[in-house]
C-alpha cells in the first residue's frame, strides 16, 4: 500500500517533503511512532530477555512439561507458549511501564537529535551514534528496570524493584549495564542509519526522488535486521548484568560485588561458548526488524501528515 508518497500537492507549488515541521513536530512524530512500537513489540522483547537471562539449558530439563519456578525455553516460540501457559497473556507485556516511560524521552530525543544533526552535516553513521549515546546516558536507569522486570517470572512492581536496587547497589546501580548498553546501541544506530540512508538514496535515485510507505518499511526492516544481529553479543552481556540484583559467587554465597561486563563475557565464553553470545538472536531479530520498520514508517507518516497540514493551512 503506497500511502506516503512524496508528491506535488494539487493545490500547492511546494513539495511536501520540503516543508519543515520544526523540532516540536519531530518530537510529536517520534513519540507517536515509539509508543506504537513499544506496545506492539513488548511480547517479543520479554521473550528475548528471558532467553538471554537463562543459563545454558540443561539436557535433563529440555523436555519438562511441568511449570518450573524459573523460565526454561529453547527458542522464541517455546518461550511465548511457556509464558502464556504458566504466567498468563498479560505477562507478555511485563515491563511495559518503564518501556513507555523510556519512549517519550528516549525515542523523542534520539530521532530529534538525529534529524537535527543530519540536517546540517549529512553524516548518518556519526549522527546516529551521537544521538544514541546521549539517549543511553539519559535513559539507562529505565532500561535497567525494564530488563530486570522482563527477565523475572514473579517480581514486584517498578517502585519496589527501584528501592531494592538502590539499597543493594546504591544510586549508581540504576546505571548498571550502561557500558554494554552503549556497546550495543551506539554501533546499532551507526549500522542502522548507515544502511537505511544508503537504501533511501539508492531508491530515490531510481524513482525520481520519491519514497513511499512500503519502501520505507522495507528499508527499516533490512537495516534493523543487519544491526540487531551485529550487536546481539553486547545485548546478551547487558541482559545478564541487568537481570540480577543479587549475585551469587563461586562458593554459592550471595555477594554484593557486582561483576563487570568483562567478567560476564569471560564467564559466558567459558560456560556456553560462541553460541552463548547469540542466545535469543531469533527473538531479537523478530522483534527489532519489524519494530524498526514500524517506527521509521510511523515516524515518516506522521511527518508527512503534519507537512500536508502546514501547506493546507497556509
Amino acid at each position: 500500500v503506497h500511502f506516503i508518497p512524496y508528491f506535488m500537492l494539487e493545490d500547492s507549488d511546494q513539495t511536501v517533503k520540503d516543508v519543515s515541521i520544526g523540532v516540536l513536530g519531530h518530537i510529536l512524530a517520534s513519540t507517536i511512532g515509539g509508543s506504537v512500537v513499544a506496545v506492539v513489540a513488548c511480547p517479543l522483547d520479554v521473550v528475548k530477555t528471558r532467553l538471554q537471562a537463562q543459563p545454558e539449558l540443561p539436557r535433563a530439563v529440555a523436555h519438562l512439561t511441568q511449570p518450573l519456578d524459573h523460565f526454561v525455553a529453547k527458542n522464541t516460540l517455546e518461550g511465548l507458549c511457556q509464558i502464556i501457559k504458566y504466567e498468563g497473556v498479560a505477562n507478555l507485556w511485563r515491563g511495559l511501564t518503564p518501556t513507555l516511560l523510556m519512549t517519550v524521552p528516549g525515542v523523542t530525543m534520539y530521532f530529534t537529535l538525529y534529524e537535527q544533526i543530519q540536517k546540517y552535516y549529512d553524516l548518518p553513521l556519526l549522527s546516529g551514534a551521537f544521538a544514541r549515546t546521549i539517549t543511553v546516558l539519559t535513559t539507562s536507569p529505565l532500561e535497567m528496570l525494564r530488563t530486570y522486570l522482563q527477565s523475572k517470572r514473579n517480581v514486584q512492581g517498578v517502585r519496589e524493584v527501584t528501592t531494592s536496587l538502590i539499597q543493594k547497589r546504591g544510586i549508581l546501580g540504576l546505571w548498571s549495564g550502561m557500558g554494554p548498553t552503549l556497546m550495543r546501541d551506539v554501533p546499532f544506530s551507526a549500522i542502522y542509519w548507515g544502511v537505511l540512508e544508503r537504501f533511501r538514496t539508492q531508491f530515490r535515485s531510481q524513482n525520481n526522488n520519491d519514497m513511499n510507505f512500503s519502501t520505507t518499511f522495507l528499508a527499516g526492516a533490512l537495516a534493523g535486521t543487519a544491526a540487531s544481529i551485529a550487536v546481539t553479543p553486547a545485548d546478551v552481556v547487558k541482559t545478564r548484568l541487568q537481570s540480577n540484583i543479587d549475585f551469587v559467587g563461586a562458593d554459592g554465597v550471595e555477594t554484593t560485588k557486582v561483576p563487570t561486563s568483562l567478567e560476564i563475557t569471560r564467564s559466558l565464553w567459558k560456560t556456553e561458548g560462541f553460541t552463548g553470545f547469540f542466545r535469543g538472536v531469533g527473538a531479537r531479530v523478530f522483534r527489532v526488524a519489524p519494530a524498526c520498520a514500524l517506527m521509521i514508517s510511523s515516524y515518516e507518516l506522521c511527518k508527512f501528515e503534519m507537512q500536508k497540514y502546514i501547506i493546507r493551512a497556509k
